[in-house]
């Protein structure tokens, strides 16, 4: 499992998205991985204010409020926090496609 914080959702993979990752954990076994994941998810629905799914296993989480200035773009991006698991190949696991969803938290 991985937590990343940076200008775009985790799902994107950019060039450079190791330089992102903030935490990287290794499991025995993905139920063992999916027990880590799902107890952070439910940890940071109550830090923070949004939460968007690409798939069931990579999450991105922000608030209105966490943004940065960026020097490239000379304009202010809003910062996100996601959580994902991946294989040993840095290749995200997907069980089963939920499809996009946007939630905002009360």
């Amino acid at each position: 499992m991985k937590v990343m914080r940076g200008y775009s959702e985790p799902w994107w993979f950019f060039e450079d998205w190791q330089e992102d990752v903030i935490n990287s954990q290794s499991y025995q076994g993905l139920a063992t991985a999916k027990i880590a994941f799902n107890q952070l998810k439910e940890e940071y629905k109550v830090q923070f204010d949004h939460m968007k799914a690409k798939n069931n296993y990579c999450i991105a989480f922000w608030n209105d409020n966490d943004i940065e200035f960026c020097e490239e773009c000379d304009d202010d991006v809003q910062i996100f926090t996601g959580i994902l698991i991946v294989d040993q190949n840095n290749q995200l696991v997907i069980e089963k496609e939920v499809g996009e969803k946007s939630v905002k938290e009360s």
